[in-house]
């Protein structure tokens, strides 16, 4: 049950703590996951998607998300106290609640199989190159990955691997912005869709770990810390802020997000050096032909002479 006020709890170990809590960590903006439509995929080409988790045994990580806890979230990047690198799990206190994440909590959270010998992280030679990902995600026919640029856009992507991008941006290696994907991203996708071993949980305690480490501009995985805090029992405020999240992930995303890329999408000089003509009601046009013919009619009798008003 929601806790009267906030005087209740000591939210924070000091005044420096305090202090950087209101100064940057409750400035970045918190991300969430959202539920997946695996079953929206009706087409051969987006049975990937499904493949994807159910192979894993991923299932539940489609599944809606708890109402995110927008304050919750913030206090727990701020209180990380501890990361084991050997056990690969992180401690935090929020609000006087120990939260402990590790790969046995992740995996009982959501029925996840463990994996003994993951063949990702890629290492050395192992990774694929940019030829190889970009036949996957963009085909043959589509525009090159050359060797100069480190992010693949969206827009260049076959529309499955492009809503893979969304559930991966989204849900599984969260970033706010969805427009490109990083090499790093970009072997992660490869990853999902060439069937290579992978110890989610691991991963992300990584994210976190790297996101409370390196100060990045936001907070990702909001939805599955809210779950955490909810099953620690952390308390919760009379009026705590939330966050609603959009709906679900589907092959409609595909649409709607190759509609938003095409907006973002320069003018070429052709749509940018046309002029469009103005619009004049057709009331105003006939209102016109009386005078003209007025005017047409004098001319024509007495030559080009001032006209009658």
């Amino acid at each position: 049950m929601p806790t009267p006020t906030r005087a209740t709890t000591d939210r924070f170990t000091s005044v420096g703590v305090e202090n950087a809590y209101r100064t940057t960590f409750s400035k970045r903006p918190v991300l969430g996951e959202r539920e997946v439509s695996t079953n929206d995929f009706p087409s051969d080409d987006f049975q990937l998607i499904q493949r994807i988790f159910t192979e894993r045994g991923w299932e539940k990580l489609t599944h809606a998300s708890p109402t995110l806890c927008v304050e919750v979230v913030c206090e727990f990047y701020l209180n990380i106290a501890h990361f084991n690198l050997d056990e690969h799990s992180i401690t935090s206190i929020v609000r006087g609640t120990q939260i402990v994440v590790s790969p046995a909590v992740l995996r009982d959270l959501f029925d996840l199989p463990e994996v003994e010998t993951p063949l990702y992280p890629y290492k050395g030679m192992e990774a694929p190159t940019k030829t190889a990902m970009r036949n996957l995600f963009v085909g043959l026919d589509g525009p090159k990955w050359t060797a100069k640029t480190h992010r693949l856009p969206l827009n260049h992507m076959l529309p499955q691997f492009r809503l893979l991008a969304k559930i991966v941006l989204t849900n599984l290696w969260p970033i706010s912005r969805h427009t490109e994907i990083t090499l790093e991203r970009a072997y992660f996708m490869y990853v999902l869709a060439t069937r290579v071993s992978i110890d989610f949980p691991c991963h992300v305690i990584d994210i976190i770990h790297r996101s409370h480490v390196e100060k990045r501009q936001n907070h990702p995985f909001g939805s599955l810390i809210t779950k955490l805090a909810m099953k620690a029992k952390v308390p919760l405020w009379a009026n705590e802020p939330t966050m609603k999240m959009l709906g679900s992930i589907s092959t409609l995303t595909v649409v709607k997000s190759a509609a938003v890329l095409t907006k973002k999408r320069p003018p070429t000089n052709e749509s940018a050096s046309s002029t469009v003509e103005p619009f004049v009601p057709m009331t105003q046009v006939l209102e016109q032909i009386p005078f003209c013919l007025k005017r047409l009619i004098y001319i024509l009798q007495n030559g080009k002479k001032v006209s009658p008003s």
